[in-house]
């Protein structure tokens, strides 16, 4: 369960990648937590009932996916 980072590090096992090196997106709080957990660069996508909350662990914060993957390049 979020805000434990099990679920981000089996996904980046499963893709043979290294944490550090993956971007996660989160509209939720705990999400945002796990990821940073996972040791992730974590962007928050609220949604309109996360809107406004916040997101500890989250290096930015971005409107829309579309938006996001402007982290893509960091």
């Amino acid at each position: 369960n979020k805000p434990a980072p099990d679920i981000y590090l089996e996904g980046a096992r499963r893709l043979g990648v290294p944490p550090a090196l993956c971007l996660a997106l989160e509209d939720s709080s705990p999400g945002a937590q796990s990821a940073a957990a996972a040791g992730m660069l974590v962007v928050a996508v609220p949604n309109k009932y996360t809107e406004g909350l916040a997101f500890p662990g989250a290096q930015g914060i971005a409107p829309s996916l579309q938006a996001a993957m402007g982290y893509l390049d960091w």
